[in-house]
C-alpha cells in the first residue's frame, strides 16, 4: 500500500435533514483513484467496504478497503489529538465522511465517500472518551 492519506481539514456535514455527519477533509492531490471514489460513489452507489483502524506514533490509520463498484485500497493518517472531536463524533455516530475537496472548492456540499466505523474499537485505538464524558 502507498503512503499514508493527509487529512487538509475537518468538521461537520449537515445533512438535508439537518443530520450531522462528522467529516473530514483527504488530501488527495497525488491519489487520483482515491479522488474519484466520490464521484464512483455518487453514481453507483457506496457498493463494498471494509475498515480497519490501528494506532501509530501519530494517532490512528484508518485503512478503508472498497471491493464494489470498483476495487480500491488506502489508508488515512487521523492525528491525535488535533483530530480527536471530530473522532469522538464519529464514534458516537458510528460513521464518518471522507471528502475530497474542500466545501470551499464545491460549494457547501463537497462530493464524499461515507464509511461504517466500530465506534467501540475507533474509541479504544484513539484512547477517546466517549461522547457522553
Amino acid at each position: 500500500m502507498s503512503e499514508l492519506i493527509s487529512v487538509l481539514g475537518m468538521g461537520i456535514t449537515m445533512s438535508e435533514d439537518g443530520v450531522p455527519f462528522p467529516t473530514v477533509v483527504l488530501d488527495v492531490e497525488s491519489r487520483p483513484d482515491v479522488r474519484d471514489l466520490a464521484r464512483v460513489h455518487m453514481l453507483d452507489g457506496i457498493g463494498d467496504i471494509e475498515t480497519f483502524l490501528e494506532p501509530n506514533e501519530d494517532g490512528v490509520v484508518l485503512r478503508v478497503r472498497l471491493s464494489s463498484p470498483v476495487m480500491a485500497e488506502f489508508a488515512v493518517q487521523l492525528l491525535l489529538p488535533d483530530h480527536a472531536p471530530v473522532l469522538i463524533d464519529a464514534a458516537a455516530a458510528g460513521h464518518l465522511l471522507l471528502a475530497t475537496t474542500t466545501p470551499s472548492d464545491s460549494g457547501d456540499n463537497p462530493p464524499w465517500l461515507a464509511i461504517d466505523l466500530d465506534g467501540v474499537r475507533l474509541r479504544e485505538v484513539a484512547q477517546l472518551p466517549d461522547s457522553n464524558d
